[in-house]
């Protein structure tokens, strides 16, 4: 007779979704190593942007556990992906700073996956 399983998709959306599980507690840990690498890359100036990196708190959702990782200046996208993108300013679209991705190279830094 052959072996099998059974996975309970309710009974692990139950225990993601309690805070204060391994599961938050680690997620928390790696979204903290982001936010402080994506503090170290970013470019600074006056160190607005800087002190506006951070993290939300972890939730569930249709993909599991979910943290977001955001700079909430309103120039943040801009220096992201610096001139000829459609966050930068019309000043910048042919002399301005290249791209500086601090999150993504944040993200690949700390053993997270590459994206835009």
């Amino acid at each position: 007779m052959p072996a099998g399983f059974r996975v309970h998709r309710g009974a692990i959306r139950a225990y993601l979704s309690q805070p204060r599980t391994r599961a938050h507690r680690d997620l928390i840990k790696r979204a903290d190593r982001v936010v402080a690498l994506a503090k170290v890359y970013v470019p600074v100036k006056s160190g607005r942007l800087r002190s506006s990196i951070g993290r939300s708190d972890p939730r569930t959702d249709r993909n599991g556990l979910t943290v977001t990782i955001f700079a909430e200046t309103d120039y943040a996208a801009a220096i992201h992906e610096g001139r000829g993108s459609r966050y930068a300013p019309p000043s910048w679209r042919r002399h301005g700073p290249g791209p500086r991705r601090f999150l993504t190279n944040a993200l690949s830094a700390a053993g997270g996956r590459q994206g835009r």
